[in-house]
């Protein structure tokens, strides 16, 4: 069967199981206003491989049988076994993995049980069976396997509303903040659903600092800053203008703030160039910008002392050219997370941060001229003081032919949600229970002791 055809056949199942299961899928949201029980800093960062990353290499079966099963998948794209670095080279259990040869520092942060794995996470409504998508019975998130939609449905945990709002930005909504106060939301790769709010929208950040308001950049004259300076302080009697005065103003004295704060501040930390074009990655260059934004959370944070903070890397779209496309991204990306892991540790926010890894989606088990198709559930790291490292989470998938984890075209069926992966961390945050259900509308469709995965201290 046809992706597209398949596509079509599961909307029908959808659509005709809807109407019995309208109150399964409201996803109204019920999340009040947050009140922190503490003062404490903690803080939320994501990092987004954007274009779908083949976590399948990311982390390997390493058992003999285990691993046989994965070659025996993808034949032109498995590692070969004495490549691979095990986690824990004296299991010799099924359950033993191993990390692509380019990721030993994430690797090595494993055995020193600095990071975590959680195994086969992908968007669900609701536990989901391989009978049920073949029966069509299934109650799935819609447009499956589509780079967009399942983009904001990692980012929103919305996968039936159309004006769809992130996570983060629910979150951030429904925290009270003083009017001098920083947002709680804060990006260094500009726009990105996951922290879109109603009523609030991150602050974006450039990798060099902060874009200068229209006007009051080093190119302009003073005369000429001073004229912005009064147009922006205009009073009207129309609502409209002043409220855009007010964001005028809002801007202008952000931009000031960040400039002021980020001022010759530096780490020792080192942010390496990439060993092969021997310049800095890009995702390299945002993971120093945010390490100088917490150095500096005392002037750039808000009176609940909470945040998100949002960076991303490109390049996992993987059709074709995958081992090439993938060894470079992996590089750039191991580099990374060792240094922001190094960075956090001299800071002295190893307890306070905790890192997150999202993706659009995982991709096929099996290959296809060079590369891996859009696929469906895959594996993901999280790192941090309060994360209990040196373990894998969830259930890992069974990858031979008579497998029951994988669906059309050999594409892993999750078997843990993005609401119970993302639940586990915001309890930490300092989430009630009550407060994580009205945050991830699904997450009631979970058994209730599944909704915390239990990776977090």
């Amino acid at each position: 069967m046809k992706r597209r055809s398949f596509l079509k056949t599961v909307a029908v199942g959808s659509v005709s199981t809807s109407f019995i299961t309208s109150k399964l899928l409201a996803e109204s949201n019920t999340l009040n206003t947050i009140s922190f029980d503490d003062n404490e800093f903690k803080a939320i960062v994501t990092i987004f491989l954007s274009g779908g990353n083949d976590s399948v290499n990311m982390l390997v079966p390493y058992h003999e049988d285990k691993y046989s099963d994965y070659k025996e998948q993808r034949p032109s794209l498995a590692i070969p076994r004495e490549n691979l670095n095990p986690l824990n080279p004296e299991d010799v259990s099924e359950e033993a993995c191993a990390t692509h040869p380019y990721l030993p520092k994430i690797n090595q942060m494993y055995r020193d049980k600095k990071l975590a794995f959680v195994a086969n996470v992908g968007t669900l409504v609701k536990p989901t069976t391989q009978e049920e998508v073949i029966r069509k019975t299934a109650i799935l998130p819609p447009h499956l396997f589509a780079h967009g939609s399942q983009r904001d449905i990692w980012a929103s945990c919305q996968p039936f509303t159309l004006n769809k709002t992130g996570w983060a930005g629910r979150l951030s909504d429904e925290v009270t903040l003083g009017e001098d106060d920083f947002p709680f939301n804060q990006s260094i790769k500009g726009k990105n659903l996951w922290q879109k709010g109603i009523k609030t929208q991150p602050y974006i950040y450039s990798v060099g600092g902060v874009k200068q308001f229209g006007g009051f950049t080093t190119k302009f004259s003073a005369t000429t800053k001073a004229v912005v300076e009064d147009i922006s302080n205009i009073t009207s009697e129309n609502p409209l203008l002043n409220a855009y005065t007010k964001i005028q103003q809002s801007s202008i004295s952000k931009s000031r703030k960040v400039t002021a704060a980020l001022a010759g501040v530096t780490l020792n930390t080192n942010f390496p160039d990439n060993p092969i074009n021997k310049k800095r990655s890009y995702l390299m260059q945002q993971v120093r910008m945010l390490s100088r934004v917490l150095k500096q959370k005392s002037l750039l944070s808000n009176s609940t002392n909470k945040g998100t903070y949002y960076i991303e890397q490109s390049g996992y779209d993987s059709h074709a050219n995958q081992t090439r496309k993938i060894n470079n991204a992996y590089q750039d990306l191991d580099d990374a997370v060792y240094s922001l892991s190094q960075a956090l540790e001299e800071l002295g926010l190893t307890d306070k941060v905790t890192v997150i890894c999202m993706s659009d989606f995982g991709r096929s088990v099996g290959n296809n001229n060079g590369g891996t198709g859009h696929g469906w559930g895959g594996h993901y790291f999280t790192f941090g003081g309060a994360v209990k490292g040196g373990k894998i989470y969830g259930d890992l998938p069974d990858l031979s032919k008579e497998s029951k984890d994988l669906v059309l075209h050999r594409r892993l069926l999750p078997t843990t949600s993005t609401e119970q992966y993302f639940a586990t961390v915001t309890k930490w945050f300092g989430l009630s229970d009550a407060e994580n259900l009205g945050l991830f509308p699904n997450l009631k469709n979970f058994p209730e002791e599944k909704r915390d995965l239990g990776f977090m201290g």
